[in-house]
């Protein structure tokens, strides 16, 4: 064989070499990209999940050391008779909570929801009635009964003889995490049916009531102001140190390679968390007690 047929059989044999190696490294990079991008989604959906956790941690919390105050309290009275004649009443009020959508096979997220509560009161055995429409989830009955005291010792009212009916309506079948939270909102109802008079439809509070009237801290505060928010609050009122809050947003980290996008906390006054995501006219105050609760949301 002549010396330039054996440099074109070199050339060629070099060429199916370049080409066989070009179609490995093609295939090698697909399935590394591949690789990357699934495992760039599971980093995502593994922090969403932590997020979530903490979020049911703090709804945990807030509600445990609600019905441990609740017990301490009401074991340590001693039963008085009260009160002689009935009282006849009613009013409306806004309740906020949050429920959980199921948002893909990889796990759930939280959503603020609004709800109506409806309390009457009229003249009975002092029966403590919670109905509900249509299904929703919610533990009222032991915020109702608190609220009911811090309701008599603030109008000196004794409601004994008064049977005490909340109604809450929902837009749609809910399952709620945090039903103590309404307990605030409830106390200032039942307050308003006992004294005739009417709250502003465009105030929200959320919190639980204690039977000292304080109110008590709680979960989810960010998505229950942004449903607040949806409704057309013009005033939204927190327990006391819960102005700040933490949220969650999405934040890129470049590597070399890729690039990765995770969700990280991070604190923020609840008026600019609005302003963020477009209400601008929601005013957040702070809140200690049911004097000031009920100061400003009444008419």
């Amino acid at each position: 064989m002549s010396g330039s047929s054996k440099v074109k059989v070199f050339l060629l044999i070099s060429l199916l070499l370049n080409v066989s190696l070009a179609y490995v490294l093609a295939i090698n990079y697909t399935t590394y990209t591949e690789s990357i991008n699934y495992y760039k989604a599971q980093v995502k959906n593994l922090t969403k999940e932590i997020e979530n956790l903490k979020k049911e941690q703090e709804f945990i919390k807030n509600q445990l050391n609600y019905y441990r105050n609740q017990t301490l309290y009401y074991s340590s009275l001693i039963g008085e008779a009260k009160g002689y004649g009935g009282v006849e009443g009613s009013s409306e009020v806004n309740l906020v909570a949050v429920k959980i959508i199921e948002a893909s096979i990889f796990g759930y997220r939280f959503e603020g929801v609004t709800l109506k509560g409806y309390i009457t009161l009229k003249h009975g055995n002092g029966d403590i009635l919670v109905n509900t429409e249509p299904k929703i989830g919610i533990d009222l009955q032991s915020s109702l009964r608190t609220a009911v005291h811090v309701a008599e010792n603030v109008t000196l009212t004794h409601l004994t003889k008064t049977d005490i009916i909340l109604k809450v309506t929902a837009e749609e079948e809910v399952n709620v995490v945090d039903g103590p939270s309404a307990g605030a909102a409830i106390t200032a109802a039942i307050i308003a049916a006992i004294k005739h008079e009417k709250l502003n439809q465009s105030v929200y509070v959320t919190g639980t009531i204690n039977p000292d009237g304080s109110i008590g801290p709680v979960g989810g505060i960010p998505e229950k102001a942004l449903a607040a928010a949806e409704k057309g609050a013009k005033l939204f009122l927190v327990p006391k140190g819960q102005n700040t809050v933490v949220v969650w947003r999405e934040k890129e980290k470049h590597t070399p390679i890729f690039t990765i996008i995770i969700r990280e906390p991070y604190t923020v006054k609840l008026e600019e968390f609005l302003r963020m995501n477009g209400y601008s006219n929601v005013k957040v105050l702070e809140v200690e007690n049911i004097l000031q609760v009920y100061n400003l949301m009444k008419l």
